[in-house]
């Protein structure tokens, strides 16, 4: 149980990394600060999700680049709970344009929603791409220890888990991330 649960907050946190690295320190540099990739924002200080227009847009910026369609669009299930609220003027629910509806969406809590846009502090992205353009080497696959000498005299164990990889964009221009998403 304690290997598996490792296993799971190393996945969380290289999807993390893949997507939202910055890479300082031992993180990769993800798809949102590669540079060359397209981007689109919500606005100077961000805004709420009214409508699928900036979607539409964020994926219009991957078709001028010749880019293929995207196989996903990555959120916050907070940003995701608010795409699947949209309605009219008369409260019913927005359809969503085929060009939105046929990308999977996928929610992520390893998806940052303390992203800075202009003055807001509690934005998120939406990142949409062709994520078979996006690139994992894993140089030392996840080990798992436990250890239970150091500790022997509390009768704790130690466990540590760890992994090697890195993150490379075949493609850049085949990545959109809509920033500035902020809440209702």
């Amino acid at each position: 149980m304690i290997e598996n649960a490792f296993a799971q907050s190393m996945a969380l946190e290289l999807d993390r990394a893949a997507i939202w690295g910055d890479g300082t320190g031992n993180s990769p540099t993800g798809i949102v600060n590669t540079a060359g990739i397209n981007t689109v924002s919500m606005g100077t200080n961000g805004a709420a999700l009214t409508s699928y227009d900036k979607l539409i847009d964020a994926v219009y910026e991957m078709q001028l680049d010749n880019a293929d369609d995207p196989t996903a669009m990555i959120m916050h299930p907070r940003t995701q709970a608010a795409l699947a609220k949209l309605k009219d003027a008369n409260l019913n629910p927005l359809t969503v344009p085929d060009m939105i509806a046929r990308i999977p969406g996928l929610a992520t809590t390893a998806a940052p929603i303390d992203e800075v846009e202009g003055t807001a502090t509690d934005a998120s992205s939406i990142v949409f791409g062709n994520y078979r353009d996006l690139l994992i080497g894993v140089r030392h696959q996840l080990e798992f220890r436990l250890f239970d000498s150091p500790l022997a005299t509390t009768g704790q164990i130690l466990a540590v888990a760890w992994m090697r990889a890195d993150v490379q964009l075949a493609r850049p221009k085949s990545f959109a991330p809509l920033t500035g998403v902020i809440p209702a």
